[in-house]
């Protein structure tokens, strides 16, 4: 379950570029400010763009569709530096994913330095869950 939003603040915040609500702003794209709620938003969005046919993050809006990175002038790291995948990055430039699989390397290494064979289809199942930052903070 998400955190509700806070209430929007006109008198402290410049409308949001993409959701028009007067949120705390993130980074300012070709677009105008972007609050940190569509910023978050747009770091997460898998897709094709439009323009270009790339597959991957496609944080870009325009009246055709969703454009990448390239594409839509705006500039953000989404390279994992350990897996090489487009995606969100936690900490470290490593991706959630990575995060969360070292974690459980971690949490489930026998006296032997290794996750025991009972256990790995476990390990293997959490790492390949579909969200896994949501894992992660299930695992805290």
């Amino acid at each position: 379950m998400s955190r509700p939003r806070k209430a929007p603040d006109p008198t402290r915040h410049t409308p949001c570029a993409r959701c028009h609500e007067a949120y705390s702003p993130a980074v300012l794209w070709p677009e105008g400010v972007i609050c940190g709620y569509c910023y978050m938003a747009a770091k997460r969005f898998h897709g094709t763009c439009v323009i270009c046919q790339h597959d991957g993050i496609v944080p870009g809006i325009t009246p055709q569709g969703r454009t990448c990175r390239t594409c839509s002038g705006i500039t953000l790291n989404v390279g994992c530096t350990e897996c090489g995948a487009e995606e969100e990055l936690h900490s470290k430039g490593r991706c959630w994913r990575c995060v969360l699989k070292d974690q459980i390397r971690q949490t489930l290494t026998g006296p032997t330095g290794q996750i025991p064979d009972k256990l790995a289809p476990l390990a293997a199942a959490l790492g390949d869950m579909a969200r896994p930052n949501t894992v992660r903070a299930q695992m805290h």
